[in-house]
């Protein structure tokens, strides 16, 4: 299923929405997107794209037994076509909260627009508008009139370019391309509501997926995104638990101010560590000793952690360990002081 997930992941431009999202597939999606958010933190600009998929994947196997409700392994095209609507579904439950509380994955978004603009700027737009209009009129059509706006757009030149737009949308009034270039001019105007008003209409008449993460990123610049806030201090010490969903082993954590004791449930071996806070919202863990055999191999070894996020009694972090690759992002589960 996860190569599945991927795969339309990677095709999901093409698939068609419908307006309601079930209200199950949109609970999972909200509780995806925090553990997403955090795989994508790891990687810098230049590695998101590739490890996008890998993000996605990875995330969503913890809620395999969830997903299994909508997910079909049955070769029918029904089946299919369910399954293609179902991770449709998820990611557009996805993306209000991505955009809202993940800034990595709006700053990609941002990048990835910001590119493509300054790409059509890097070209030599006056001698392009040049050419565009030494064309005689039978050679005028909405494609002219579309390449005439894109170059207007690029050399800043915003009225002119809305002019050309409304000329093309009279030759076709379905052009989609100068509605979406409109929206874009409306952005660098900073008249941000009529953008959204042009890309939610485009999502009501099409339904596609990428209409709509136009529209949750533009609307995401009407409320003021802000860093999530982390009470880091709050895990400093207590009880904890970790695991114990989706088939994934159910370990107890003790932590005082230098020692973690984790305990695992299913062979109640025990794995003790030295904790040493860097800052408030990073620590190293050092492995001293253990009953699991398992375990021998990492003992005077360090694990790198930060907390991600945090939320009411629940920590979200990210660990590394030198020389692995591997990159953990889990979550622990405060149950006392």
């Amino acid at each position: 299923m996860k190569n599945k997930l991927i795969f339309l992941g990677l095709l999901i431009p093409v698939i068609s929405l419908s307006q309601e999202i079930n209200s199950e597939i949109q609970k999972l999606s909200n509780k995806v997107v925090p553990e997403f958010c955090g795989c994508l933190e790891e990687y810098d600009m230049l590695e998101f794209e590739e490890k996008f998929g890998d993000c996605f994947g990875a995330n969503l196997q913890k809620y395999e037994n969830e997903m299994n409700q909508f997910f079909s392994n049955d070769t029918t095209q029904i089946a299919q076509q369910q399954n293609d609507r179902f991770v449709a579904d998820l990611l557009m439950g996805m993306q209000a909260k991505l955009f809202k509380e993940c800034p990595v994955y709006y700053n990609f978004i941002d990048k990835m627009k910001s590119d493509a603009i300054s790409e059509l700027r890097a070209n030599d737009v006056g001698n392009k508008l040049d050419s565009l209009n030494n064309l005689n009129e039978s050679q005028r059509d909405n494609r002219f009139q579309y390449m005439k706006a894109s170059m207007l757009f690029a050399d800043r030149n915003y009225q002119e370019a809305k002019n050309a737009i409304n000329e093309g949308l009279k030759l076709n009034t379905d052009n989609e391309r100068f509605k979406v270039l409109l929206a874009w001019i409306y952005e660098e105007e900073k008249e941000i509501d009529k953008a959204v008003k042009i890309y939610d209409e485009l999502y009501t008449e099409k339904g596609r997926i990428e209409l709509m993460l136009f529209r949750e990123f533009t609307r995401s610049k009407l409320v003021e995104r802000k860093e999530p806030e982390k009470n880091c201090s709050d895990f400093k010490t207590g009880k904890f638990k970790m695991g114990g969903t989706n088939g994934r082993r159910l370990v107890l954590i003790e932590r005082t101010d230098n020692i973690q004791i984790e305990t695992s449930v299913k062979d109640n071996s025990v794995t003790t560590m030295k904790i040493e806070w860097i800052d408030d919202c990073s620590y190293i863990l050092k492995y001293t000793e253990s009953t699991n055999p398992e375990m021998d191999e990492y003992i005077g070894k360090e694990l790198n952690v930060s907390i991600i996020g945090t939320s009411e009694d629940n920590m979200r972090f990210k660990a590394t360990m030198n020389g692995v690759e591997h990159v953990m992002i889990d979550e622990m589960q405060k149950v006392s002081d």
